[in-house]
């Protein structure tokens, strides 16, 4: 099961950057996920998630990510370009990538984390490419 949920994350993702829906609360676009779109300062982030936290996190390879948290529940992860996974966060940092992580996120078409790729096809096709 997990995998089938990194899959439709990335297809979910992908969708986002190919720009296939439109804005709204919890919407994912071209350019947004929510309340964050991309190339906003990690301050101005931080305000227009509140209250939901940021904190520093990483992946697997040691990339300097940002987790966004509401609680315990982890809601997006973001990069910001930052060089060290130990540091600081960077409240000028801009956001670059929005990984959307949980299902309450949806593009126009009604895609979303958790999502079989399967359903995702029935809205927009067939799948050219996955990224992981």
């Amino acid at each position: 099961m997990k995998t089938i949920n990194r899959f439709a994350l990335s297809v979910a993702f992908s969708l986002l950057l190919a720009g296939l829906a439109q804005a709204g609360t919890n919407s994912i676009t071209s350019k947004s996920a929510g309340p964050v779109q991309l190339g906003m300062a990690v301050a101005q982030v931080r305000k227009a998630v509140k209250p939901w936290k940021l904190s520093r996190t990483s992946d697997g390879e040691g990339v300097a990510l940002i987790a966004v948290k509401s609680g315990n529940v982890l809601i997006m992860t973001l990069y910001a370009g930052e060089p060290d996974p130990a540091a600081n966060i960077n409240e000028n940092a801009k956001i670059e990538l929005i990984q959307v992580r949980v299902s309450s996120f949806t593009t126009a078409n009604g895609v979303h984390v958790g999502m079989t790729l399967k359903s995702a096809e029935k809205k927009y096709g067939k799948i050219k490419q996955i990224l992981l």
